[in-house]
């Protein structure tokens, strides 16, 4: 469904499914900061009116967007003015006043992803093969040095990109199929 879809890209740390929230009432949402995970509920009371359910806590907050592509975020009385940005390893944001955090992308091991900026040389195990936690299963280049690239759990492995495609840091280079999901 779409919203099972839009979830999904939400869990990913992806932006874009935001402008679909109109359609939304209730929706749970993880968010994973300084190595802790968060949970929360958010239910939507109006066109830009927000509860956040946290730990048996309820905050109503306002949300308004600007046409430079700003949030500002009314709580209480006090209002912050946010900017994001999708980048490859998570979501950027930076609240006016506070500084920049980074809210890096669930971790899914299935899927098997660059650590850095670089060119695909060759897979080390052919698509369809088991590929071991630990295990370089491919070796990337990058500033003139190749070097591999470990599989992050036990599965067999599907690539989805070719040898000399160019990858950013956080590009999806295959998928598993975990041996013990």
């Amino acid at each position: 469904s779409r919203q099972e879809d839009m979830m999904t890209a939400l869990g990913k740390g992806q932006l874009g499914p935001l402008r679909e929230l109109d359609s939304m009432i209730q929706f749970p949402v993880e968010v994973a900061f300084e190595g802790v995970k968060y949970s929360f509920q958010v239910q939507r009371g109006g066109p830009d009116l927000f509860t956040f359910k946290i730990g048996g806590r309820t905050m109503p907050a306002k949300v308004r967007t600007q046409q430079d592509g700003a949030i500002f975020v009314s709580v209480g009385n006090q209002v912050m003015k946010v900017r994001g940005a999708e980048e490859a390893l998570g979501l950027r944001l930076r609240l006016e006043g506070i500084g920049t955090i980074m809210l890096p992308t669930l971790y899914d091991p299935s899927e098997l992803r660059s650590e850095f900026n670089g060119k695909v040389v060759r897979y080390l195990q052919d698509s369809g093969s088991t590929v071991t936690e630990g295990q370089p299963y491919v070796e990337l280049e990058a500033m003139k040095m190749i070097m591999p690239v470990k599989a992050t759990a036990t599965g067999k492995i599907t690539h989805t990109r070719g040898a000399g495609s160019v990858v950013s840091a956080g590009e999806l280079l295959g998928s598993l199929e975990l041996e013990d999901p």
